[in-house]
């Protein structure tokens, strides 16, 4: 998709607080990136006037005034190639976004955005693609493995607990529940529970780090995500993403669930997905979460959970344990 957009165009994706705006404007960046690295990604919560926009944009371009026309010399560097700007989380200083881009635009014939929002900026260049929140069964108090499945937010859920290693397939008894955990979360796992700016975050299994970079744009640089990964490839997979999207206040560290390289009561948040369920000494997992958790700190995690005591026999079996 971000290969595709012509210069001049202006594409927003509209939905409600997570809807998986910033993940898809990411995700389409990272293909850009691919063939052309000439992306600037521009994290507007942090952004507190509308007079503060241009500043953001000038700063994620490297573009220092050296005093006169400041319009001017920023569209002089934004014309220097084909370049895709991507204006994230906008509605709270939307007039100032469609006035920069309708200015840029007219401006320069090189320039593409693409930007996430809550509502439109209602452009005449602007193409609105809108994300809904992924279909749930109604709660009728009957449904069956069978029925659930057929819905879109089943089949996410279903699919990253694959991922994170469970096995078979969902059963009649655990169908209601799995329904009810995704019309909660309305197919959002962040909305387990909100982060907020200035906050200190860890991802325990960060892996290439999708939920760390979504975790760094909320908690903002006054606040820092640390991502923990046993894996040297998917380390640098993360920083990589980290560069690419400016966020200078992310840190990726190499450790596991039961050795994390930090301090004592140092972060606020430890989230993880799909790993802790896979880590054999979980109590010494848990303890290191219990230690490095400040007063007052939360646990939030994605995870398969039995209801049952595992055997020795399958405690044993190796290939229940790997993918």
């Amino acid at each position: 998709m971000g290969r595709e957009l012509p210069s001049g165009s202006v594409l927003l994706f509209e939905g409600e607080l997570g809807a998986g705006k910033t993940t898809l404007a990411i995700l389409v960046a990272h293909a850009r990136d691919a063939v052309d690295d000439s992306t600037a990604f521009v994290d507007l919560s942090t952004v507190d006037g509308d007079d503060m926009v241009a500043d953001a944009l000038a700063a994620a371009v490297g573009y220092i005034s050296p005093g006169g026309d400041f319009l001017s010399g920023l569209l002089e560097v934004l014309s220097n190639g084909e370049t895709l700007i991507v204006f994230d989380n906008c509605e709270h200083v939307i007039a100032a976004v469609a006035t920069l881009c309708l200015q840029i635009v007219e401006g320069t014939s090189n320039v593409s955005f693409l930007n996430t929002s809550r509502e439109a900026l209602r452009i005449e260049e602007e193409f609105v693609y809108l994300l809904r929140p992924l279909a749930t069964p109604p709660d009728t108090g009957r449904l069956t493995a069978t029925q659930a499945i057929a819905w879109p937010a089943i089949q996410l859920f279903m699919e990253r607990a694959r991922e994170g290693g469970a096995r078979g397939t969902l059963s009649d008894d655990e169908a209601p529940t799995v329904a009810g955990l995704c019309r909660r979360l309305d197919g959002n796992p962040h909305a387990i529970g909100p982060l907020s700016p200035g906050e200190r975050v860890v991802d325990i299994g960060s892996g290439a780090g999708t939920d760390l970079l979504l975790a760094a744009r909320r908690v903002g640089p006054t606040g820092r995500a640390i991502g923990i990964d046993m894996t040297a490839e998917m380390r640098e997979r993360a920083r990589d993403g980290a560069r690419r999207c400016g966020l200078a206040h992310v840190e990726v560290l190499d450790g596991d669930a039961t050795r994390l390289p930090l301090d004592d009561a140092s972060v606020d948040v430890v989230m993880s997905n799909g790993v802790l369920n896979l880590v054999p000494e979980k109590d010494r997992a848990f303890a290191e979460i219990a230690r490095v958790l400040r007063p007052g700190g939360r646990l939030q995690i994605a995870d398969i959970v039995t209801g049952v005591e595992l055997s020795d026999a399958i405690r044993r079996d190796v290939e229940l344990w790997t993918g």
